[in-house]
């Protein structure tokens, strides 16, 4: 890629045991995963193994599919239903349970496209059960809170991310305009001050002051 060094390496292993595969605790300030939790059916031991790998303020960045619903075993075992990402599809209330016990307090939702099934027979298949693919940021940070609490802070991109200089979108709920100041509750903030972002934000305001839950204005 046109480096003096090889900034690359593989590594072999297990999702679930990443250890084994020689990395080591707060080891990464990003690990990224496209469509891979739902191939393992111990998806808490994977969301802990990737809190432990990374650094404090680091990011979980990972695509994949979710149900409106809990499926009957039946489908989760269809072959066919499993190549296609929906038998492993878990279902969206329980996973973010999964998420907070593995330590990711407030996840962020960056998108979701419901997935539309073409298929007559893989709809009967799936008894009027619905898919969407969601796109998830998981920040390891122990101080933040289980929801948006209200410190009147807000936050101001400089814009200085390379590729978005007009902008830049944190999550569905967050999308702060080059010098513009953006209300934010105090988990956001955190995120924006103590993760890899730190450098491309100013934060406005403390938390010494709670004024109650978070309500985008």
């Amino acid at each position: 890629l046109g480096h003096k060094e090889p900034n690359v390496a593989f590594r072999q292993g297990s999702i679930d045991a990443l250890g084994d595969a020689g990395l080591g605790e707060e080891d990464f300030d990003v690990v990224i995963s496209n469509r891979a939790l739902g191939h393992v059916r111990d998806k808490v031991k994977v969301l802990r193994e990737v809190f432990r790998v990374l650094k404090s303020g680091g990011e979980f960045h990972f695509s994949d599919v979710y149900c409106d619903r809990r499926l009957p075993p039946e489908i989760e075992a269809d072959a066919e239903l499993k190549s296609e990402h929906l038998g492993g599809a878990h279902y969206f209330g329980d996973f973010l349970r999964l998420v907070r016990a593995a330590g990711f307090c407030d996840p962020r939702i960056v998108s979701v496209r419901p997935l539309e099934i073409t298929d007559p027979e893989l709809e009967k298949k799936l008894g009027g059960a619905s898919f969407m693919a969601v796109t998830f940021r998981l920040f390891k940070i122990r101080s933040l809170e289980d929801g948006e609490e209200d410190y009147g802070q807000e936050a101001i991109y400089k814009g200085t991310i390379e590729g978005f200089s007009e902008s830049f979108t944190l999550d569905e709920e967050n999308f702060l305009e080059t010098g513009k100041a953006l209300r934010v509750g105090g988990n956001t903030a955190k995120i924006l001050a103590e993760s890899r972002f730190s450098p491309h934000f100013e934060i406005l305001g403390d938390q010494s002051r709670h004024l109650g839950a978070f309500e985008r204005g």
